[in-house]
């Protein structure tokens, strides 16, 4: 594909067929790095167990060539932690 072709998709004026190529790699490179797919969370909430501090696991793939950086443990808010990791990883892996 050449460069004025995407262009023409990161602006919104590709043809369907076009905008389906580009959107179909860009699924198969998040696939291969590891994301979930869109709309699902990138933070797995382990469910608390009665009295215990709650686990919060949280698993970047493939930073700065690595495999994946993996952070555990207890957590006093893990709604709030889980929030900010997943906001943080929406900056390093936008949308759009």
């Amino acid at each position: 594909m050449n460069r004025d072709t995407v262009s023409a998709v990161e602006h919104g004026n590709a043809r369907a067929k076009s905008r389906r190529i580009v959107e179909d790699a860009l699924t198969r490179m998040e696939e291969e790095a590891g994301l979930p797919p869109f709309g699902q969370p990138l933070v797995e909430r382990v469910a608390p167990i009665e009295g215990s501090p709650a686990l919060m696991r949280v698993e970047v793939p493939n930073l700065h060539g690595g495999k994946a950086l993996v952070v555990e443990g207890p957590v006093d808010n893990p709604e709030a932690l889980a929030a900010m990791v997943d906001a943080l990883m929406r900056r390093l892996y936008p949308e759009g």
